[in-house]
C-alpha cells in the first residue's frame, strides 16, 4: 500500500533478501575459498610444515599410538585454525581463573 493521504498509517514493506551485509558475507566467504584453493595449489606446502611439529607434540602427549601425517596447505589450515582457537580459549580461561583466584586471595583479611 502507498503512504498517500492524510491519515494513512500503512507503509511500503522493505525489500528483503538482498542486503549489503549479505553481499559482504558472501564475498568474504568466496574470497576465503579462493585464497585457500590458491594456497593449496602452491608447490611448497608451508602451512603443513608449520602445523606438523605442533600436531606431532599434541599427538605424542594425548594419543601416543597415532602417527602424524604431513598435511597439505588447505587441510593444515583447517586443522590449525580450530586448534589455535582452542588454545587461545584455554589461555583466556586460565588467565581469567588466575585473576579471579588472585583477587579472592587479596580481599581476605
Amino acid at each position: 500500500m502507498r503512504n498517500e493521504g492524510e491519515n494513512n498509517h500503512y507503509y511500503d514493506a522493505e525489500l528483503s533478501g538482498v542486503s549489503l551485509f549479505g553481499i559482504a558475507v558472501t564475498l568474504a566467504i568466496a574470497a576465503a575459498i579462493a585464497a585457500v584453493a590458491w594456497l593449496d595449489a602452491q608447490p611448497l606446502q608451508v602451512v603443513g610444515w608449520i602445523l606438523f611439529p605442533i600436531e606431532y607434540l599434541l599427538n605424542a602427549v594425548f594419543f601416543p599410538e597415532v602417527q602424524t601425517p604431513l598435511r597439505s596447505n588447505a587441510v593444515a589450515l583447517f586443522i590449525a585454525l580450530p586448534t589455535f582457537a582452542l588454545l587461545y580459549a584455554v589461555y583466556r580461561l586460565s588467565k581469567a581463573l588466575f585473576s579471579l583466584v588472585k583477587r579472592s586471595r587479596s580481599e581476605r583479611p
